[in-house]
């Protein structure tokens, strides 16, 4: 897990297709971000948009991913995201290969609450529960980068 501003980017220069991610992010605004997933090397480096609203905790549930990292970054809004390690966790539901997704439960966790410039990467040993509200349910916008590993 890696959690930063867009700001430290130049830190991961020698991660080449992470960098690639965070650059491209970096241009990225409210009103600019794409409306559709945009790929930065076919089937291997992505960005897909997202608009959501936060919800409760109870609502909110883990993702797992066995060949991607996921790279949250912040646009507008924010969003906690509880990250725990998969070996902590009870899968809930089948893995899917096409989507390289399953979901989980899990009673542990590091809670990281992101906001606008702020990025997190999940790797896949990384278990996240993404979409959870602070305070009252909020509108977030955000890109969601996917690195093949």
């Amino acid at each position: 897990m890696i959690l930063d501003n867009i700001a430290h980017r130049d830190s991961y220069r020698q991660m080449a297709d992470l960098t690639q991610v965070l650059e491209y992010m970096a241009e990225q605004t409210v009103q600019t971000m794409p409306e559709a997933p945009m790929q930065l090397r076919e089937g291997e480096v992505f960005v897909n948009p997202a608009q959501f609203i936060t919800k409760p905790l109870e609502e909110c549930r883990f993702e797992l991913h066995r060949n991607f990292a996921d790279v949250h970054y912040i646009l507008e809004g924010n969003e906690t995201i509880i990250v725990a390690d998969i070996a902590e966790t009870a899968e809930t539901a089948p893995y899917n290969q096409t989507q390289d997704i399953s979901f989980a439960t899990c009673t542990k966790g590091v809670v990281c609450t992101l906001y606008p410039g702020d990025f997190l990467v999940c790797f896949p040993q990384d278990a996240h529960r993404v979409g959870i509200m602070q305070n009252a349910p909020a509108p977030v916008k955000k890109l969601i980068g996917k690195i093949k590993v």
